[in-house]
């Protein structure tokens, strides 16, 4: 698999993760309970985990950086930068530009 076929398989897997947690709405009912049970915890690191899951552009580089280590676990040699995560990100951005448009 080349490089550039790699980042684009990533970053749509990243797409499909990050608006799977954020938006679908199978999930509905644990992320509302989820949601609220932050909100009734004002910490200030549950609020900013609260922030977190509702963001789809901040859950989408965490979830790249979750996607870019397991893809580097397991598929043995094919080296990936730690730049490649950016890439990752940046590349499932753009699927939610062009598929979710506000």
């Amino acid at each position: 698999m080349t490089y550039l076929v790699l980042l684009i398989v990533l970053s749509a897997v990243t797409y499909r993760v990050s608006r799977f947690i954020v938006l679908d709405s199978l999930i509905d009912e644990p992320r509302n309970w989820v949601l609220s049970w932050l909100e009734m915890h004002p910490k200030w690191y549950w609020l900013k985990l609260l922030e977190l899951l509702g963001c789809p552009w901040c859950i989408t580089i965490w979830v790249a950086a979750a996607t870019v280590a397991i893809q580097d676990q397991l598929i043995v040699g094919m080296p990936v930068p730690i730049w490649s995560w950016l890439a990752v990100a940046t590349g499932s951005l753009v699927f939610w530009g062009y598929i979710d448009k506000e």
